[in-house]
């Protein structure tokens, strides 16, 4: 619908001006009335639906040229397949395309495989990682002792996954599952004669000694730690450790 009144033509069509005059107020007005003014209505809203139209047509002809683009693409991909079977090419265009999709798959798959070891060592890192921690601590004299208990335990703690939780499992030295409970496994582990030296409370370490006269693994019988050789001493520090010796020290 055009305006009745308009400050200035600028941006009406051309076609148009001839239906304003100049006003005595200023700016322009429709120079039409009555019946006049409804058939200029009826012209605008002709003039409307042709612009519609058009706006129509064009949107069907860029379809049109899309689809047309389209067609050329897929002619373009026929004409190179048949080009490369006529010149007996058609192994190499094949094995290609396989070579993309294996390449494609195989840095899929390790991508994958890599998140997955990510994820498994952190709930290994948090189940058995803690347990052998926790029963190292438990068992050892001294926290370089615990290092040593914790290296081993852990290396016979697995995750079982398969579950609806994470399960930590006792593993033979072969790397086999085994039904050993994490407690029946800790007295396996205080039992081992490589670890009597670092066990809390077992007679190699001198766990519970008393006064002077038990002096654990390496301890000269019955002789007072003031009367050791440096020799004994150096023999028994590599026994049960520097802590036990210091212990075995304030006890004299």
């Amino acid at each position: 619908m055009l305006k009745k009144t308009l400050e200035s033509l600028e941006g009406v069509d051309e076609s148009l001006h001839s239906y304003y005059e100049e006003s005595e107020s200023g700016g322009f007005r429709l120079k039409i009335d009555g019946d006049e003014e409804d058939r200029f209505k009826q012209k605008h809203q002709e003039a409307e639906k042709h612009r519609k139209n058009a706006e129509k047509q064009a949107q069907e002809l860029q379809a049109r040229l899309d689809q047309i683009e389209e067609e050329q693409r897929l002619a373009r991909e026929e004409a190179d397949k048949k080009k490369a079977k006529d010149s007996n090419d058609w192994e190499s265009y094949e094995k290609s395309l396989r070579e993309q999709h294996t390449k494609a798959l195989t840095k899929l798959q390790d991508e994958s495989e890599q998140k997955i070891n990510t994820l498994m060592n952190q709930v290994k890192s948090m189940t058995a990682g803690t347990a052998a921690s926790d029963m190292a601590n438990k068992l050892a004299i001294d926290s370089h002792a615990a290092e040593n208990i914790r290296d081993y335990v852990s290396s016979r703690l697995s995750v079982d996954t398969s579950g609806d939780k994470p399960r930590v499992v006792v593993m033979d030295t072969e790397g086999n599952p085994t039904a050993l409970t994490l407690d029946e496994f800790e007295a396996e582990v205080r039992e081992m004669p490589r670890f009597q030296h670092v066990i809390s409370g077992s007679k190699a370490s001198g766990g519970g000694a008393s006064g002077g006269n038990h002096k654990g693994g390496g301890a000269p019988n019955n002789k007072p730690v003031k009367d050791w050789s440096a020799k004994e001493k150096s023999a028994y520090i590599a026994s049960n450790g520097l802590e036990a010796f210091q212990q075995l020290v304030r006890g004299n």
